[in-house]
């Protein structure tokens, strides 16, 4: 149903550090965010929004109970886009300002022609 992308800015990806640090801090949370990545390649978008729900200007977030939040966008029928993520906090506008500019940077490489894919597992 979906395929996952993260971005990736001058040969560094943030969201892959964090990730790679929660697997290690908290497998147990990381284990269930990754299920849900999962789930939502193989079926569709997550109906739970405990789990997944939009947030504001095309930004959505995957989030556990124990407070992983991976904010993304949806690009087209069959991809997501994922930004940034961060451990739950009371205020994180920040992050969502940092995901639309994410987004945004994002589409106009794409209107461009100068996306670049490339295919990596955590």
């Amino acid at each position: 149903m979906f395929d996952f992308y993260a971005i990736e800015q001058n040969n560094q990806c943030s969201l892959r550090d964090f990730l790679v640090e929660i697997s290690r801090s908290n497998p147990v949370e990381f284990n269930k965010l990754i299920k849900d990545f999962d789930r939502t390649s193989d079926n569709g978008l997550i109906r739970n929004p405990e789990k997944f729900k939009a947030l504001s200007d095309g930004i959505n977030e995957f989030k556990t109970h124990g407070g992983i939040r991976v904010l993304c966008f949806i690009d087209g029928m069959r991809i997501i886009v994922l930004t940034n993520g961060f451990m739950k906090r009371k205020k994180y506008e920040p992050e969502i300002t940092r995901a639309i500019n994410l987004r945004a940077k994002y589409i106009e490489s794409k209107l461009n022609n100068s996306l670049a894919y490339k295919e990596e597992i955590i």
